[in-house]
């Protein structure tokens, strides 16, 4: 379902809770993974984000009233903060010494398909630098990210390695696959059926 391309797509209670099982299922594989919480709670919160933002602003609030009800980032991050943690989250991501290279392709892909713009625009009287922190960090994230040759929208294998360059390999000794496929909605096509956003490839 293409919420962008299609906005008369229906917002009811069956898209909904479809997302609400798309999250449950990254959080049930990322636990199954013995993922630390720090890191579940990373790509949970950017799935929920993203996702809120995806249907919230492609419609009226009478037609997602539905969704506005219980966004998906207040049921499960407990917060409707994401245009302003975003940028912090990944302000201190590139202060760390040997940050996350998954954390890294994460918010790579996130504002390379405008999210943070869409959320600085809205948020600009209480961030108004945003847009050259939003210019700051992708420039930053993509320095340290391989560009590749695939799209925004194809899935991503990383693997865990002590060092940030060099870790999207399509291997069978990856650890995890970061499928980005948030939705359609976000100006790439993605498709709104976010089965793809995480899966987990064991090692093998």
């Amino acid at each position: 379902m293409d919420i962008y391309h299609q906005p008369a797509q229906a917002r009811d209670e069956a898209l909904y809770h479809y997302a609400v099982m798309l999250v449950e299922t990254v959080q049930e594989k990322l636990k199954a993974a013995k993922e630390h919480d720090d890191f579940i709670n990373h790509v949970i919160y950017a799935q929920c984000a993203m996702m809120d933002d995806a249907v919230l602003n492609t419609a009226s609030s009478l037609e997602n009233s539905v969704w506005l009800h219980n966004p998906l980032q207040a049921r499960f991050v407990m917060q409707m903060r994401a245009g302003e943690v975003m940028f912090e989250r990944v302000r201190e991501l590139l202060h760390q010494a040997a940050p996350d290279s998954r954390l890294l392709v994460l918010y790579q892909r996130l504002f390379g398909m405008g999210f943070s713009q869409r959320w600085s625009e809205r948020l600009r009287d209480k961030m108004p630098d945003g847009r050259y922190k939003r210019e700051y960090a992708l420039e930053s994230l993509n320095a340290l990210v391989p560009a590749g040759g695939q799209p925004l929208s194809a899935p991503l294998v990383v693997e865990r390695r002590p060092t940030v360059r060099g870790t999207l390999l399509h291997s069978r000794l990856a650890h995890i696959v970061l499928a980005l496929l948030v939705t359609s909605a976000l100006s790439a096509g993605l498709q709104v059926s976010l089965h793809h956003v995480l899966q987990m490839a064991l090692p093998g």
